[in-house]
């Protein structure tokens, strides 16, 4: 039975008037601006992406605008799901916010006078949640604004684009682009403004002098880019090795533990093995057919494999057809 105290553990600025969202000191992700911007209407704001990309960050440093705004604490309300801790059934959802309309904010009837901000953080753990906030979102009058998180871009697509239509946007975080790698680690670079290549000889005297001053630096961050540097916390860790295992463990490999767990895959290793081979040809061309002879899978089960490991965003397929 969750309590309001539980809650209240983690929503500390309902309990200390002068607490301080950490998050709020870090730089920005592109995304954030947007999302912000947006906090203002009724719908719904969905963000997905992968693991580790920021999608958590950007809903504290949300969170820590708001009460910079002075917006009432107890209608800020936070909640982590996670699988390893967390029942998967609606209903344990349905609980959460039940004790919090009904011992935070004392209107269980949800006649809401004031706009409520809820954050629900790795929602896809949570089993039809589509109903449940479609539900609150309807009998509050639009007065609850729901931002939500997910991994797993399936569980936020499929079912919410039926049962949340006309109530819910989508946003795709990415892992950082070279610019936001740049500004979020404080490089001391002045990184070229885009520019039309038709403008290229009226610029080029300036991207030289740009090149001469930038160049290497430019050459030798953008290989680290490459290999670690697309996720915001790989900066912080002491070795190229221990970036590569993070990568791998942490993202990549809770990635396809999900995927198992969600699509309920049984030959666990066949999968394992497909997403390996994919992940170690990437950029590749390659024919399917190929692949299914050559890892002794079904055209028909490598078909749906490609399709779980697209919608959990870990890679993107660009299909060509030659006509001979």
């Amino acid at each position: 039975m969750i309590t309001r105290q539980e809650l209240s553990l983690k929503n500390e600025w309902w309990v200390n008037e002068n607490y301080q969202v950490d998050e709020i000191k870090l730089p920005k992700r592109d995304l954030f601006s947007l999302i912000k911007d947006n906090l203002e209407h009724p719908l719904m704001l969905n963000i997905v992406g992968l693991r580790r990309v920021g999608k958590s960050t950007i809903l504290k440093q949300l969170i820590g605008k708001l009460l910079d705004q002075k917006v009432k604490t107890t209608n800020i309300f936070y909640y982590l799901f996670d699988y390893s801790t967390q029942i998967q059934k609606s209903k344990f959802l349905d609980e959460v916010l039940s004790v919090y309309f009904k011992d935070v904010i004392n209107k269980p009837s949800l006649s809401l006078s004031e706009r409520v901000y809820i954050f629900l953080d790795e929602i896809q753990y949570i089993e039809d949640w589509q109903s449940i906030l479609k539900r609150y979102y309807d009998l509050s009058g639009e007065k609850i604004k729901f931002i939500i998180t997910g991994s797993q871009s399936i569980l936020l697509k499929g079912k919410s684009r039926e049962s949340l239509a006309g109530r819910i946007f989508d946003y795709y975080l990415p892992p950082l682009s070279f610019r936001e790698f740049i500004r979020i680690n404080n490089e001391n670079v002045k990184l070229f403004k885009p520019f039309d290549l038709i403008k290229l000889p009226e610029v080029f005297s300036e991207l030289s002098s740009y090149n001469t001053y930038y160049g290497a630096e430019i050459s030798k961050l953008s290989c680290e880019y490459v290999i670690t540097g697309q996720f915001p916390e790989t900066r912080q860790l002491p070795t190229i090795e221990t970036k590569h295992e993070y990568i791998v463990e942490s993202i990549i490999g809770k990635v396809v533990d999900d995927c198992i767990r969600i699509f309920n895959i049984e030959k666990t290793d066949e999968f394992k093995l497909i997403t390996k081979y994919l992940l170690n040809n990437t950029s590749s061309i390659f024919e399917q057919t190929n692949i299914s002879r050559e890892i002794a899978l079904s055209r028909l089960t490598l078909d749906k494999y490609l399709e779980y490991l697209k919608e959990s965003c870990l890679i993107t397929l660009r299909c060509e057809t030659f006509l001979i």
